[in-house]
């Protein structure tokens, strides 16, 4: 698959039991090129250490990189491969100071052109956007590639026209739908779906 320029970029409700998550992560890999898993917090910003333990340890057993949403203590408790931080570039810069260079840490930008410049100033290592937000008159996805180099994840979940569409813009990683989550089975249908959509978009 190293010839498919997109890889798709799995975010897990925390929600979703653990266990049904490890059933779809494990299925989801099997389709398709799953580069990351983005481990949502719950409604009070917390992670439950031994979910994100168990997700970190079947990470790297498919080769997937477990990213841990604004968190980094439990990055470093868990050997999490990296943060994603959703709280703005001085904690995105604060943690690439506590991290070190080779942990990952992504931004997430609301949708705003100087906070994802800032995020980009911050040294992250991918830059998250909602695909579908305008900025400054244009699509803000679509001004980030054009202009920036460090790579971008299209946060909304998309299906899969959109995630062709996202692959002919130019689009580093893409969001799944969410129902990708239901079961082994759905998570093992929603990805190879993905990855068709990608090479139709990549052939354009």
């Amino acid at each position: 698959m190293t010839n498919i320029p997109t890889r798709l970029f799995a975010v897990l409700p925390h929600q979703v039991p653990a266990g049904r998550a490890a059933d779809c992560l494990r299925a989801a890999a099997e389709a398709g090129d799953v580069a990351a898993l983005l481990l949502r917090a719950d409604d009070e910003g917390r992670h439950v250490g031994a979910r994100v333990e168990a997700m970190v340890a079947l990470g790297r057993e498919l080769g997937v990189a477990v990213l841990v949403e604004d968190d980094v203590r439990m990055v470093v408790a868990m050997e999490a491969d990296g943060v994603h931080v959703t709280t703005g570039p001085a904690d995105a810069a604060a943690a690439r100071r506590a991290l070190g260079r080779e942990a990952i840490v992504g931004g997430e930008c609301l949708g705003k052109r100087d906070e994802a410049m800032r995020l980009g100033e911050a040294g992250v290592d991918y830059l998250a956007l909602d695909q579908r937000l305008e900025a400054g008159g244009e699509n803000l996805f679509d001004w980030w590639v054009e202009m920036f180099v460090v790579p971008v994840v299209a946060i909304h979940p998309a299906g899969t026209g959109a995630i062709a569409e996202l692959a002919r813009r130019g689009a580093d990683f893409v969001r799944p739908s969410d129902d990708m989550w239901s079961d082994a089975e759905r998570a093992r249908e929603v990805v190879g779906r993905c990855m068709d959509a990608i090479r139709e978009g990549a052939d354009k």
